[in-house]
């Protein structure tokens, strides 16, 4: 019993010890925070006794401190709760016979209604491992009420509120990622619009510039023309030439005013158009005035022949319902003015339907003609196109489907046209699919040999020839 009691005693001591050697570091703590809360000194104080919502309010904090110590104040991560801070004022510090003083303003602004609102803040002493608190004195502001009675139940309309109309200027700031991302997608659609319809849209304006050139030219020609009929002078004569010529030589990229008469009869050699220019001569050089200077209308027409030519070959990029009219029986009854019959166009047909398929070379089925329809769309640009292609049924066929799958796809983002065009073309598609595999030539083929027959005619008897003729050009837009 006794060695017992003498074992609970020794351990009871041992608890005991362990105890009070926790406790040392918390003393230790306790006694400097002690000894600094002697040594330094914190004051702080509201520059005001009331306080309004929004309104800034100043809260002066002062510190006294040996001048040893490194003392840190509260920043803008700092909470100042119940307050909120706009900004800070710091003043330099001074030191006198070993102490220092170290004081700043904080700019606070209150959204709370609570009748009383206090604050206090510390400063921060730092030492080797950490930093020790020193609290402030409390300092307490009252809160204003603008509006002095608030009844229970009142509605919004007759809630009592103090107005205040005085105008509030507000800096202006351009939010520069929103402006970034809006021409960047701006940017981008310019860029897509350009990639797919560029062609079209310098095409369209080639038009228009050559039908303005064509007026101007006109206007300008029949004025010099009606003033040599009015009063006759080899100047006015040779005026009307010179506009001819600047104008052809616009049109055509050859140096028509430089050029001597024999030089541009040889340019026109076979052409009525060297009668009229060798009455002109007469004009300028002989000063013989004609009778009659209608003369000068075979110019005219030369220039708006090749005005005429020009805007085809514009058309024939821009036009995209019509790349090669489907021609009937009945249409090409109507040309027989060009000595093409439609005997002629049916032989030149299934002279085309022995060659070899112009994309997969398949030599056991008869060729035909099939009119591609797509449409592709873009916001409210759509570019809808016929396409006329010769090939064996299987690969028509395929294009069919692609140029359906490509026009289903592509076609509907655009408005109104694309979604008017869309079902429309694939409705045409499907109908071209029933007609590529008929044992006569079709109406695109027929068509298709009808606007080549010349070159047909020429090189009947040359296959290769041939071959080179139905091949489709590819562009990047087409299938």
């Amino acid at each position: 019993m006794m060695g017992e009691s003498l074992e609970l005693r020794s351990t009871n001591y041992e608890l005991r010890a362990t105890r009070f050697y926790l406790l040392i570091p918390i003393f230790c703590v306790l006694f400097q925070s002690l000894v600094y809360a002697q040594e330094i000194r914190v004051h702080a104080k509201f520059n005001g006794d009331s306080v309004k919502i929004g309104k800034p309010l100043e809260f002066y904090l002062s510190a006294r401190y040996p001048e040893n110590l490194n003392i840190l104040f509260p920043d803008s991560t700092f909470s100042f709760a119940p307050f909120e801070l706009q900004k800070k004022i710091y003043f330099p510090t001074q030191t006198k016979n070993g102490i220092s003083k170290d004081s700043v303003v904080y700019i606070l602004a209150s959204y709370e209604v609570d009748s009383i609102q206090t604050l206090k803040l510390p400063v921060f002493v730092v030492n080797k491992m950490d930093c020790t608190q020193v609290f402030s004195n409390i300092d307490s502001v009252y809160f204003q009420n603008l509006v002095k009675a608030i009844p229970d139940s009142l509605t919004t309309e007759k809630l009592p509120l103090k107005t205040n109309t005085n105008y509030l200027s507000v800096s202006w700031q351009l939010n520069y990622i929103l402006l970034g991302i809006a021409g960047g997608i701006l940017l981008i659609a310019l860029i897509l619009v350009w990639v797919i319809f560029g062609k079209r849209i310098r095409n369209y304006f080639r038009l228009k510039k050559l039908a303005r050139g064509y007026e101007a030219f006109r206007a300008q020609f029949d004025a010099s023309v009606h003033k040599l009929k009015s009063e006759f002078s080899p100047k006015n004569a040779e005026q009307s030439l010179f506009i001819w010529k600047k104008y052809m030589e616009e049109l055509s990229r050859i140096p028509y005013t430089k050029y001597t008469t024999r030089e541009i009869k040889q340019v026109f050699a076979g052409n009525e158009i060297n009668l009229t220019l060798s009455a002109i001569d007469r004009m300028v050089y002989g000063q013989v005035a004609l009778e009659s200077v209608d003369s000068f209308q075979s110019l005219k027409s030369e220039a708006e022949k090749l005005f005429r030519q020009k805007s085809s070959e514009s058309e024939a990029n821009l036009e995209t319902t019509n790349l090669f009219k489907a021609a009937t029986p009945t249409s090409i009854q109507n040309k027989i003015d060009r000595q093409i019959t439609p005997t002629d166009v049916e032989g030149y047909s299934n002279l085309l339907r022995d060659l070899p398929c112009p994309f997969c070379g398949r030599t056991d089925e008869k060729l035909n003609g099939a009119v591609l329809h797509t449409v592709k769309s873009f916001i409210v640009l759509t570019s809808y196109r016929k396409r006329l292609i010769i090939g064996c049924p299987t690969t028509l066929n395929k294009k069919i489907n692609l140029a359906i799958l490509s026009t289903f796809l592509l076609g509907w983002w655009g408005f109104p046209w694309g979604l008017i065009r869309t079902p429309q073309y694939i409705y045409l598609n499907l109908k071209e699919k029933k007609k590529i595999r008929i044992k006569e030539p079709n109406n695109a083929l027929l068509s298709f040999a009808f606007h080549r027959a010349n070159e047909i005619e020429s090189n009947r008897d040359n296959t290769e020839k041939l071959k080179e003729i139905i091949k489709t050009k590819k562009s990047w837009w087409q299938l």
